[in-house]
């Protein structure tokens, strides 16, 4: 009896972070339809990928080539095996996606997802700023063309 009662878990359970709740459309005042989804992800800063997954790029369905990532090598060196092992629990890997790898100095792999997002030039699209970075979100909201949806992570 007992061990029918037993519910299974994966390890998403243990990692779990609602982002849905604290995404927040920041250019606009609703939602607009849309044709494509593009994530650009702080990954150093905001690694909880079994929730990115589950709560962004599967329910949006966003290509693989629609995900911008970049690292420096200090981060790399730290949190490389784990950021692969994670993903590896969804047939990825860093290369998978638009990874880059970026020198050091602060704001250099922001500098790179801005760069990344300006020579996309994407329009009709939801895109999916995962930061806390301040000056990134509102970089990105001076660029952002406004028959895009720009969606953040509002601080708790």
């Amino acid at each position: 009896k007992l061990k029918s009662s037993i519910e299974l878990t994966n390890d998403t359970a243990h990692t779990h972070f609602n982002i849905t709740k604290r995404l927040k459309l920041i250019n606009k005042k609703s939602a607009s339809k849309t044709s494509k989804n593009y994530l650009f992800w702080d990954i150093e800063n905001f690694s909880g990928i079994a929730s990115i997954f589950s709560q962004i790029i599967e329910p949006y369905e966003i290509d693989d080539e629609n995900i911008f990532m970049a690292a420096n090598p200090d981060s790399l060196y730290l949190k490389k095996a784990e950021w692969e092992a994670n993903l590896y629990d969804y047939g990825k890997t860093l290369n998978s996606f638009n990874f880059v790898k970026c020198e050091h100095g602060k704001n250099v792999a922001d500098n790179l997802l801005l760069e990344s997002f300006q020579k996309l030039k994407p329009t009709n699209a939801n895109i999916f700023l995962l930061t806390f970075d301040r000056d990134l979100k509102e970089r990105f909201l001076d660029v952002a063309d406004l028959k895009n949806n720009l969606y953040i992570m509002k601080s708790s």
